[in-house]
Parts: C-alpha cells; structure tokens; sequence
C-alpha cells in the first residue's frame, strides 16, 4: 500500500509532503478541490509572513494575517490583491480598532474581544476594498 493520504473519494491518491525540501512529490494530479485549497492557503500565508528585516510585522499583525487567511477570508480575492488588502487590514486596525493591539499586547493572547474586533474590521475592509476594485 502507498503511504499518503487519501482525498476525498478512495480512487485519488495524495502523495505526502517532503518535511525537509517542502515540495511536493505529485504521482497522480490532485483532485480533491478541498486539499488544492488547504494547500494554496498553506502557500498564501508562507508568502505574507515573510518579513523584511528592517520593518517587522508586529505579533498583532502576524495574529490579523494568519487569522485572516486561514478562516478564508482571502480566499475570494485573486492572489495579487491579497498583499494590498493585507496592508490596508493593518492601517485599518491601527486607525480605528486601536484596542485589538492593546488587547494583545497586553494580555499576550488572542481573546475573544480582540477576535470579535478582528473579524469587525477583516469585514469593514473587505466591503471598503470591494467598492475600490470596482472603481
């Protein structure tokens, strides 16, 4: 028997993940729609957590990034849009949902306060950045 994981329906065969070059071995195409998108979300958020040295994200900003995308909040938007909307959901928390940041920066945790104004503002963008799309 194969080792990997089964996708789905019995017939699609997923070959495991190489942990130590992180590519991925394909013997057959994937077709589990579910797990393309696990692992492009996967992809998505390795991009958006690299950092540049000079101007690190700050834990609360990690927190709004990772949050964001693995609840598929990003998942409508088409992968060059994500960076723009990302900064934007920054500006936007720093502007006018100061407290998500003191909460974590305080309490060290993702409460459920900073989690409900996390998903208050990833909302307020999201319709903000739609409208200027479509201009």
């Amino acid at each position: 028997m194969k080792s990997g994981t089964m996708c789905c329906q019995a017939d699609w065969y997923v070959p495991n993940l190489c942990a130590s070059t992180s590519i991925l071995f394909r013997s057959q195409p994937l077709r589990c729609s579910r797990l393309r998108n696990q692992l492009a979300r996967g992809q998505r958020l390795r991009e958006l957590l690299k950092q540049s040295q000079s101007a690190p994200l700050t834990v609360a900003e990690q927190i709004s990034t990772i949050y964001t995308e693995t609840n598929g909040y990003l998942d409508s938007l088409e992968i060059g849009q994500v960076r723009k909307f990302l900064v934007e959901l920054r500006t936007y928390l720093k502007t006018n949902k100061p407290q998500f940041q003191e909460i974590i920066s305080s309490t060290k945790t993702f409460t459920e306060e900073a989690e409900t104004l996390l998903k208050d503002a990833i909302q307020d963008q999201m319709e903000c950045f739609r409208l200027q799309e479509q201009l």
